[in-house]
């Protein structure tokens, strides 16, 4: 493997690594806000 190919891979698996991660903090967010939402709606009811 050519040194810009070992490149690009590991740009690759980068990126692939950063999108899991946004997906997850985007999921643990959603969570949040759900959890907030339900919060205020019980403390208002």
């Amino acid at each position: 493997m050519s040194r810009l190919e070992s490149n690009l891979v590991s740009t690759h698996q980068e990126y692939i690594y950063k999108c899991n991660f946004a997906t997850k903090a985007s999921r643990a967010l959603d969570g949040k806000i759900k959890y907030a939402q339900q919060t205020l709606i019980d403390s208002i009811w």
